[in-house]
């Protein structure tokens, strides 16, 4: 018996919908403009499904913040992950990925909102609070705070989740627990190595805890020198390349 056009199709959305995800999770330029590709074909298959909505807008969200970072233009992918946020939750209003996609819209740009960050992530938080990504998401709308157990229960739920331990990272590099800082870039470069931003904030933590030259080792040996976040922190910390 052959299978049903809805069936087929069921079939082709999953399977472009696992691609995305897993381009969406190298977090890399690259990454992200592949799985907003993949995302965008798998809706023209099934234009209703929420879950792909709530993941083009996370992705868009995460590529914006990216280009802010490099000084490139950013407003319209945060406009982007808001209209793709929106458009989930209207779909699907009780779909935990749709409030944690929503919560992520809302941290940068001109549409950030602390408050309906915090309460968007909360409600994700309440519909799945075994998802590690919403416990990641949770964490940062209430402040990043290295002590949270919410970013350790993502990690734990997660542990191929690469911007669990990042994030942590660069949360107690700010408070000056630079050895703990350096333990969780470490982690992160154990699941994604040579991953640039992890790269950058551990180098960044080196030369300004007076390793310099351990920091210019990291990069040179490590990392792309052709990556545009690698080549503006070495610039900026050294003056030059790597």
């Amino acid at each position: 018996m052959f299978p049903s056009v809805a069936e087929t199709n069921e079939a082709a959305v999953e399977s472009l919908s696992s691609q995305g995800r897993k381009q969406a999770r190298r977090f890399t330029i690259a990454g992200y403009q592949e799985a907003v590709a993949l995302y965008l074909e798998a809706r023209e298959v099934e234009a209703d499904w929420a879950q792909i909505t709530a993941a083009l807008s996370e992705t868009y969200a995460f590529w914006g913040f990216r280009r802010e970072i490099l000084g490139q233009e950013c407003a319209s992918y945060y406009e982007l992950a808001f209209e793709e946020a929106e458009r989930a939750l209207a779909a699907a209003p009780h779909l935990g990925e749709a409030h944690r996609a929503m919560a992520k819209a809302l941290q940068h740009g001109e549409r950030a909102d602390h408050e309906r960050r915090s309460a968007e992530s909360l409600e994700a938080m309440k519909i799945n609070p075994y998802d590690a990504e919403s416990c990641h998401e949770y964490w940062g709308a209430c402040g990043s705070q290295p002590s949270d157990p919410a970013i350790f229960k993502a990690m734990a739920l997660d542990p191929a989740f690469f911007a669990a331990p990042n994030d942590l990272g660069t949360a107690l590099y700010a408070a000056g627990r630079l050895a703990e800082a350096s333990f969780y870039f470490e982690k992160a470069l154990k699941i994604i190595p040579k991953h640039p931003v992890a790269l950058c904030n551990w180098a960044v933590l080196l030369s300004e805890s007076g390793q310099k030259e351990q920091a210019q080792t990291l990069l040179s040996t490590e990392a792309d020198p052709n990556d545009p976040l690698v080549v503006q922190t070495s610039r900026w910390l050294f003056g030059g390349a790597p």
